[in-house]
């Protein structure tokens, strides 16, 4: 028995083939990306990428593309708001206390690794 693969997309695009793989497994159906690393870096060389799906499948996932291009051209972002001077400087301060968190968490390797090397300079100058 030999699986028989069909290209069903083709397209530069990374984020959309990622959308459209996600949507495809979703449904069920097993999709194959073909040289999305190569096109990303080499586009003009390599071409675009592949979406293959096994050709008992294809139908439906080009049907699964056709509802993810209607949606994609037609949804208003209703999401999207306006940021306000409030949510901007929100963001900045959660921003900076993460930063601080991270930074303090560094501390205690810092002070770990001096406290080994000052224990291995006393053990080397021990045995002098």
């Amino acid at each position: 028995m030999t699986l028989e693969f069909v290209t069903i997309r083709r397209s530069q695009d990374s984020l959309r083939n990622s959308v459209i793989l996600s949507a495809l497994e979703e449904a069920g159906i097993r999709a194959i990306l073909l040289h999305d690393n190569m096109s990303t870096i080499l586009p003009v060389f390599l071409g675009e990428s592949q979406i293959q799906v096994k050709k008992e499948h294809e139908e439906r996932a080009l049907e699964i593309i056709s509802e993810l291009e209607a949606n994609a051209n037609t949804r208003p972002d209703a999401d999207f708001k306006e940021a306000t001077m409030e949510d901007i400087i929100f963001e900045k301060s959660v921003f900076e206390e993460e930063e601080k968190l991270k930074n303090a968490n560094k501390m205690p390797a810092y002070i770990l690794l001096a406290l080994f090397i000052v224990v291995l300079l006393i053990i080397y100058l021990g045995k002098l």
